[in-house]
């Protein structure tokens, strides 16, 4: 095999691991660890310490994932003759890129807010707030659901928004997969 083809292969593996440990990682957050966090611990404080354990774990991962997609796309789009530039919309090719490109943009905006913004644990109130449930009756829930007649523990607004932007990106993930395949069959249909 030619040198060149093995810095390729090299180049498109380190893209493809890169997007699998960020992406999958996203999907298993949301459709496994949080799902099986509330389902142990309910919307208690023990779910949210797992929750940041695991957010902290991948954090190195997903941001070095991100380098990695920025510098192997880069040396990816400059081999194909079809790229006519970053954001450029000249041919299909480009242009599905380019949003390829946009959405990353955006994934990577949700990932440091979600990191900045959410990522630390959330302050000790003083007291309870009005509204909400007591901390005696939010220490108490450790389960799945409350027990008959308390009232149901209520997810605090940061973490309701941490959870919608987490499954933004997931969605956005998603699409940026279905627009990778989608340049890999326009970069194909130019060779046949």
């Amino acid at each position: 095999m030619p040198d060149k083809m093995i810095v390729f292969m090299l180049i498109r593996f380190l893209h493809d691991l890169a997007t699998v440990v960020w992406i999958g990682g996203l999907i298993t957050m949301a459709l496994a660890v949080l799902p099986a966090a509330k389902g142990l611990f309910g919307r208690s404080p023990q779910t949210r310490q797992l929750v940041q354990a695991v957010k902290g774990r991948l954090k190195v991962p997903v941001y070095a994932s991100i380098v990695v997609l920025v510098a192997t796309g880069a040396l990816m789009s400059r081999r194909n003759p079809q790229f006519s530039g970053l954001f450029s919309w000249g041919n299909p090719y480009s242009a599905t890129l380019a949003w390829k490109h946009v959405l990353v943009a955006a994934m990577v905006i949700i990932t440091i807010v979600r990191s900045l913004a959410f990522g630390r644990a959330a302050p000790k109130a003083v007291g309870p707030v009005e509204g909400s449930v007591s901390a005696e009756a939010q220490r108490e829930s450790t389960g799945p659901s409350p027990k008959i007649g308390e009232p149901p523990v209520v997810l605090p607004v940061r973490d309701k928004i941490s959870m919608l932007l987490l499954v933004l990106n997931v969605l956005l993930g998603v699409v940026v997969v279905l627009l990778s395949a989608l340049t890999a069959v326009l970069r194909a249909a130019q060779h046949v």
